[in-house]
């Protein structure tokens, strides 16, 4: 039976980077960009949720347990992704934290925190992988 994901969505040849990728939404989008045909690095931090659930796509993806708030390790995290899947084309950032806090109940760390997961993050990993998306021309 012909996949209708692939069939309809054809994303072959493409390469894509989702960060938060353990649960939920992130794990599903994971899965329907291999459904399209895409080769998929997930990014994680929690290992105990990532293993196993690439099985059922094949050689399509691949995993690594990364913790996006070392804020040393985003270009190892790079170099790592641009290696195993380069040239990368799509980039799903979708790794965030939404503390349930009213503003007098947020301290100054937990909003450096939350501006470093939501907002640096996804800045500083596109600056990361824009070379490679130039390159493949094709960019999402």
């Amino acid at each position: 039976m012909p996949n209708v994901t692939e069939d309809r969505f054809g994303l072959s040849g493409h390469i894509a980077c989702v960060t938060g990728a353990s649960s939920g939404l992130r794990h599903h989008t994971l899965a329907v960009l291999a459904g399209a045909g895409a080769k998929v690095a997930g990014v994680a931090r929690r290992e105990e949720h990532l293993k196993g659930w690439h099985a059922p796509l094949g050689g399509r993806v691949g995993y690594t347990c990364h913790h996006l708030m070392d804020k040393e390790s985003l270009g190892e995290l790079a170099s790592w992704v641009n290696a195993i899947f380069e040239p990368l084309d799509i980039f799903v950032h979708s790794a965030a934290i939404h503390p349930r806090q009213t503003a007098d109940e947020m301290t100054q760390e937990g909003w450096d925190d939350k501006i470093w997961l939501n907002l640096s993050v996804p800045f500083l990993l596109s600056c990361f992988f824009v070379p490679a998306i130039k390159t493949a021309v094709w960019g999402r």
